[in-house]
């Protein structure tokens, strides 16, 4: 045989959680497991050949128009296609948008209705042999305005709140990391509760991998899933760092049919995998300090500190992160909200000497 062909679900299978860049919110599910892969280029490959191929997926569960999907790739010559399960397999192309470090994610044009089944596939590009590409999470997706969530009808934005710093301390702000503007005027809400996520994707360590993946997941979520912003209102990297994402007093896009009132705090992070990676020290620590800042900001009650997976069908934030969420509400009455992060986030010293000069992300393969 002239190429590796990998199958769904193998031990390649890295995530079993719901949004890649992403927690996806319709999973492709193969057997039951989210899809994700792992798949290395084979010696000999040639242009155009085949170098991985699925089974049929599960039927999905809602109508689409796009498949949608995210990871990592050193070499960024190969091609992610998909297809309808149908007589004659028609493949279809993905449009991937790369980022320097490595990281993708892309959009594959193609239609289905309810109980309709899918196939991917990878083919070389001239990828060297050996090279990695790892797939975190595929999702099915339907252009639609994400108002139509919405749980009430609201008045339009006050004037001049975008762009306005926030009053955590030490936020990275959308100008630093170069945030695209929202693509239509934010809708204002009053925060009453605390959505935790996690990302299901790469922890980064570094600022510069940190404002990548920003990026990404405000890509993805404005071109992929065609939402007005990044559906979250604050972001914390693997150093603990905190990147304000929509203003918290706006309405974020991030629990479905339960955004109003709902400030969503993303880890960045996979906290599903069988060999589970944990929150660590410093992501903690930060979601400590901001859900305190929060709660003694806008009076929210401490029980209504929730995982996502507490308001709809989904793995998210991983069991690594929701069995903390009992520690985060006992720690959440108010307190010092920055007792020894300072002015700004930093990287701890024993984090710093830990990572050398190459590390991409803790807790997995990627360097």
């Amino acid at each position: 045989m002239g190429f590796r062909r990998l199958l769904f679900p193998l031990s390649l299978v890295i995530s079993a959680a719901p949004c890649a860049a992403q927690e996806e919110a319709n999973p492709v599910r193969f057997q039951e497991i989210p899809a994700a892969a792992r798949v290395e280029a084979p010696v000999g490959s040639k242009v155009d050949a085949p170098m991985w191929e699925s089974p049929a997926s599960d039927p999905v569960e809602a109508a689409f128009d796009a498949v949608l999907f995210d990871g990592y790739a050193p070499d960024s010559r190969f091609v992610l296609e998909a297809a309808l399960e149908s007589g004659s397999l028609r493949w279809v192309p993905a449009e991937i948008e790369r980022f320097p470090n490595g990281r993708f994610w892309g959009r594959i044009p193609i239609s289905g209705r309810v109980g309709t089944a899918l196939r991917l596939r990878m083919r070389s590009a001239g990828i060297s042999p050996g090279q990695v590409v790892e797939i975190f999470g595929v999702e099915t997706a339907r252009a639609e305005d994400e108002r139509a969530d919405s749980e009430t009808t609201r008045a339009q934005p006050r004037q001049g709140w975008f762009g306005k710093r926030l009053g955590f301390p030490g936020v990275i702000s959308r100008e630093s990391w170069q945030a695209a503007p929202a693509q239509a005027p934010y809708e204002p809400m009053s925060p009453a509760r605390i959505t935790v996520h996690h990302t299901a994707t790469v922890r980064p360590l570094r600022s510069a991998d940190s404002i990548q993946e920003m990026r990404l997941i405000q890509r993805y979520h404005q071109r992929g899933r065609g939402w007005i912003d990044i559906g979250y209102h604050f972001v914390i990297d693997g150093a603990g760092r905190v990147f304000q994402g929509r203003p918290e007093a706006m309405v974020g896009a991030h629990v479905r049919g339960r955004n109003d009132s709902n400030v969503g705090i993303a880890l960045m992070g996979n906290f599903s995998r069988k060999k589970s990676q944990r929150p660590n020290r410093p992501q903690i620590h930060s979601l400590i300090a901001l859900v305190r800042w929060l709660i003694v900001t806008y009076d929210i009650e401490p029980k209504q500190i929730l995982g996502h997976r507490d308001q709809q069908k989904t793995a998210c934030p991983g069991d690594g992160l929701y069995s903390r969420l009992g520690h985060i509400r006992r720690s959440a009455p108010p307190g010092p909200v920055l007792s020894s992060l300072g002015s700004r986030l930093t990287l701890p010293a024993w984090l710093e000497t830990r990572l050398g000069a190459t590390a991409f992300y803790d807790g997995g393969r990627i360097r």
